[in-house]
């Protein structure tokens, strides 16, 4: 084969190999783009996660605190019953004896 040939083959390659690594470096700059993207997303959706994980914590210590009111009130109602019912037995063995 003659130095030209040789040469022109060779210059055919390392065009073919500039095409590779031109279209490879064009993949690289997109999956770098598409990976910043992810993160954002990532980052957005990790606030939110968080954002309703307080809410939610939120609400479970209200529900918490409802729960408590109800129990004390019907804990209070009862106490007032019993009173009462004690009074009512009270005026009943009055009454009787």
């Amino acid at each position: 084969m003659c130095d030209i040939c040789q040469v022109e083959a060779l210059n055919a390659t390392l065009s073919d190999n500039l095409a590779a690594l031109a279209a490879s470096q064009e993949r690289v700059s997109q999956l770098q783009r598409v990976i910043v993207a992810n993160e954002h997303d990532r980052r957005v959706l990790q606030e939110r996660l968080d954002s309703t994980r307080s809410v939610v914590i939120i609400i479970i210590i209200i529900v918490i605190i409802t729960v408590v009111v109800i129990i004390n009130s019907c804990s209070a109602l009862i106490t007032c019953n019993d009173i009462l019912c004690s009074v009512v037995i009270c005026r009943v063995r009055t009454k009787i004896f």
